[in-house]
């Protein structure tokens, strides 16, 4: 929302909104478009794992029993994809050859309706109030959709690593788990890691981390974007990635694929002193091999089984 104070910037928002001109609205739903796509880009898990690329529909294919929209994705050599649908219900397929389809997927959020009144009394910043009931609900489905898949090729290939430490994650072990994806001709770049479980890495000293380290971490934290040489990814989402699970992925050239098709549509509408909003968006995501992911599991942990999409 620029340099504009965000509680003034909050106030116009909402003065549209008890307006309710068309105008008003229209201004509303290009502010809080921008701010959608904006919090997307910082809360999507998926995205970070595979940078999505924003396609038009004369770059995809119509599928010839269907009104879907696909990607023809080219599949690693000796290797397999996994492709992710969403028609009615994920659906996610094992795929040998040498090309398979990404398909377009509608992800959408809840819609949210609020008397004006109420949205009046709010102290929170528009960008809080559109992140609590707009962007989460369109993220977290798009993160449940991508990990559902990443967890049923890692079912397929076997590639997890399983710690029988009784005292939390182990250098060792996440070593063991980045060999199951080097052995194949890759090399593993990124882990994605539950915030609980890197808490863990704030208690090892100076025989893991280093005197220096040590020192640093014990004051500031850890602040480093990478950890053993990976980039590092950590998420507070338990329900997708569950404590006691790490999941590691080469780049994204040898992952996957994923694209975004056009922009966040955002639409909103007031009747009498109610007002409603809705938010979609199109993306398609597909593992063009699935050598390239693995798992890092303690002994100790729940099963990280698929998710209630």
């Amino acid at each position: 929302m620029g340099n504009i104070d965000p509680k003034y910037a909050t106030q116009l928002a909402l003065e549209r909104l008890q307006r309710g001109t068309a105008e008003d609205l229209s201004k509303f739903a290009d502010t809080a478009t921008s701010i959608v796509r904006m919090q997307i880009r910082e809360l999507s898990v998926a995205r970070r794992v595979i940078a999505p690329e924003s396609v038009t529909p004369s770059e995809l294919e119509r599928e010839e029993d269907s009104e879907m929209l696909k990607k023809i994705i080219d599949i690693e050599p000796d290797t397999a994809a996994m492709q992710m649908t969403l028609r009615g219900k994920a659906e996610y397929k094992y795929i040998e050859g040498k090309k398979f389809a990404v398909y377009m997927t509608k992800f959408s959020s809840n819609e949210f309706a609020k008397e004006v009144l109420e949205l009046m009394s709010y102290t929170a910043p528009l960008e809080k109030i559109i992140e609590e009931n707009t962007t989460k609900d369109l993220q977290t489905a798009e993160d449940k959709f991508f990990f559902n898949g990443v967890k049923t090729g890692i079912k397929e290939t076997g590639k997890t690593f399983i710690d029988s430490s009784t005292t939390g994650l182990t250098k060792a072990g996440l070593a063991n788990t980045f060999k199951l994806i080097n052995s194949n001709k890759l090399r593993a770049t990124r882990m994605v890691i539950n915030a609980a479980d890197f808490d863990d890495v704030l208690g090892w000293d100076s025989t893991y981390l280093g005197t220096d380290l040590t020192s640093k971490v014990t004051v500031d934290g850890y602040t480093y974007e990478k950890f053993m040489g990976k980039d590092l990814i950590i998420t507070i989402k338990s329900d997708i990635v569950i404590p006691g699970h790490v999941y590691i992925f080469t780049d994204s050239d040898y992952l996957g694929w994923s694209g975004i098709l056009g922009d966040v549509e955002f639409q909103i509408e007031k009747k009498g002193g109610r007002v409603s909003w809705l938010t979609w968006e199109y993306a398609g995501y597909g593992v063009k091999n699935i050598n390239a992911m693995a798992r890092y599991k303690l002994a100790s942990a729940a099963n990280d089984d698929i998710i209630d999409a």
